[in-house]
């Protein structure tokens, strides 16, 4: 088995070495799991990882704590499930494409056209590994956090094509009806890869290639709300959305809740953007009782909850590059988030790998945790520092 290489993304066939072991990501073509599905995953996970899972901000499903060995194993395992992982190029879309009834338009012809096209122009071995498509065709989950090298996204007179960013960072290149925004779109793949597997879409407007439509007003989907709540879907069934804090989720708990889903009558669970996790179709009492279950287990099941506040790299001892273990101070901030709206984010190193936007940042380095770029303190006195970044950061807005 091949390891992946740094900056690269992990698969079942070629892990990454992390900190605690080997990491493997999954997401099936259709992006849903069954309950069947979802509990092997689990109890796959517990045999031949260290038990923990994770939902990653782009909705894949990932396993941690592998080695050379169980890797296989675990491969072997997920072949057994008749789960159809993705390939090529990656093409993501909203979790409930199809199904919610506040869609702008249904994305699922233009995902489905990109993957055809892009592996018969076998554009996947020429892009980087980190090249990426969003297809947002609006509706309630929002996908506009999500870096994009090619993004479109549906507004009312057809689909918006757009690079390099996210939906607010990324320059808007036309809007076109689908088949020519479509073309337009493996052009610009076809661009970026012309320039070497190092290459991103944002390469293409620095290097004057693409710019912004002279004239042409930027339309962006107000589609912000995260995957977590309770969505009603063109059927008129539920999809209940929830997620563990951070993404992490440990096999026994996902097992646990899994089986009560499925005996609720859930077909599908589908991971989302954010960390979050769609159980789908529910009726409302089932929904009910899914959601005060889930809450048991330590899922957040509320879009309000103060602890989706706070987000955190992996932090040590799962990064072999990390000064701090992220995860528990992180859960510690959760706490001393009872009111206010701020924003945390805790680095376990100054790489600050794939940091958001937040009114504070907490940063591990070899001399101790810098809040907000201050002198570095000490661990034990972080959730201190954070929580008067906090208090100052409320007293600014207020001012």
């Amino acid at each position: 088995m091949t390891g992946a290489r740094r900056n690269a993304c992990p698969t079942l066939s070629a892990p990454m070495r992390t900190g605690d072991g080997l990491l493997a990501r999954l997401q099936p073509e259709n992006g849903a799991y069954t309950p069947a599905q979802m509990m092997g995953l689990a109890q796959a996970a517990a045999r031949h990882g260290n038990g923990i899972l994770e939902i990653t901000a782009r909705g894949s499903l990932q396993i941690r704590g592998l080695t050379e060995t169980s890797a296989e194993a675990l491969a072997t395992e997920v072949d057994a499930l008749a789960l159809v992982p993705r390939t090529g190029v990656p093409v993501e879309t909203n979790p409930l494409a199809g199904l919610d009834p506040q869609e702008l338009a249904d994305p699922r012809s233009l995902v489905e056209s990109l993957r055809t096209a892009t592996r018969e122009r076998d554009l996947a071995s020429q892009l980087g590994p980190k090249v990426a498509v969003v297809v947002d065709g609006g509706g309630r989950i929002g996908l506009g956090a999500l870096l994009g090298d090619l993004r479109f996204a549906a507004v009312s007179s057809g689909w918006q094509v757009s690079v390099g960013g996210t939906a607010e960072t990324d320059t808007v290149i036309t809007i076109l009806p689908e088949a020519d925004a479509l073309e337009l779109g493996l052009g610009i793949l076809e661009a970026i890869a012309a320039r070497g597997r190092d290459a991103r879409g944002r390469d293409l407007v620095r290097d004057g290639a693409l710019s912004e439509e002279s004239g042409k007003a930027r339309q962006i989907s107000q589609n912000l709300h995260p995957a977590i709540g309770r969505f009603t879907l063109k059927s008129g069934t539920i999809a209940l959305g929830l997620s563990p804090m951070l993404g992490e989720i440990h096999a026994d708990t996902l097992l646990r809740f899994t089986q009560e889903a499925k005996a609720l009558g859930v077909a599908e669970l589908r991971p989302a953007p954010g960390y979050a996790m769609l159980a789908l179709p529910l009726d409302m009492t089932s929904a009910d009782a899914l959601a005060l279950f889930a809450a048991r287990l330590g899922l957040i099941t509320d879009p309000h909850d103060p602890r989706l506040r706070v987000s955190a790299c992996a932090g040590a001892p799962a990064c072999a590059s990390g000064h701090l273990a992220t995860r528990p101070l992180a859960r510690e901030i959760a706490h001393a988030l009872a009111c206010g709206t701020a924003e945390v984010h805790v680095s376990g190193c100054e790489k600050r790998c794939a940091e958001p936007h937040a009114a504070v940042r907490a940063v591990g380095t070899a001399k101790g945790v810098s809040v907000n770029g201050g002198a570095p303190v000490a661990k034990t006195q972080a959730l201190a520092a954070i929580e008067l970044a906090l208090h100052r950061n409320s007293h600014d807005n207020a001012a």
